[in-house]
């Protein structure tokens, strides 16, 4: 027997679901209602974007190794080049949406909590990108910035992950269409 969501509109949550999630944030540091909130806050990025920064400026003593310095800066420029103001801010919010649906599986937040949540971090996507393939393209970017791979690495992980976004692009079940970035969302 699992929890069913308030609105009805989705499945029911398993106790093995439930389970999941309560490791998977124990692993993040979120052990309550409080942290999650406060792990929300600003930009989750953050501290990797300081780093990147830090770097550019010569301060070298960030837990960087040698390696990923040299990979890190030219890729924090191609990134800055090629998003310019919008940055990671797919990703960014995107992780935001996976923590506050994690957070409501495992019980920290409400139904109604995290779907303002999450209304909140889309208008975001919304605002900012035309439509899902450019809103996933700076997702998986970001993704990729923030795991810090290797340019070998990173090209697997890229190709892995459009690969997925594909196949549910073109699957009968797709729901994703582009109405999202036409309409304002109201949450």
């Amino acid at each position: 027997d699992g929890k069913q969501y308030e609105s009805g509109l989705t499945r029911t949550i398993t106790a093995s679901e439930k389970e999941s999630a309560l490791k998977v944030l124990t692993k993040l540091g979120v052990e309550s209602k409080v942290t999650i909130l406060d792990g929300l806050k600003g930009n989750m990025n953050e501290e990797f974007i300081m780093k990147a920064v830090l770097l550019q400026l010569g301060i070298t003593e960030l837990g960087y190794t040698e390696e990923e310095a040299i990979y890190m800066l030219p890729y924090t420029q191609e990134l800055s080049e090629k998003w310019q103001n919008t940055g990671i801010l797919g990703s960014d919010m995107f992780n935001k949406i996976f923590a506050c649906d994690l957070a409501y599986i495992a019980g920290y937040l409400t139904e109604r909590e995290a779907i303002q949540l999450i209304s909140l971090y889309a208008e975001a996507v919304q605002h900012e990108f035309e439509n899902w393939d450019m809103a996933v393209e700076n997702y998986i970017d970001g993704q990729i910035w923030v795991i810090n791979q290797d340019k070998r690495q990173k090209d697997g992980f890229y190709e892995i992950t459009t690969k997925k976004y594909e196949t549910l692009k073109n699957s009968p079940d797709y729901y994703f269409d582009d109405t999202m970035f036409f309409e304002k969302l109201e949450g």
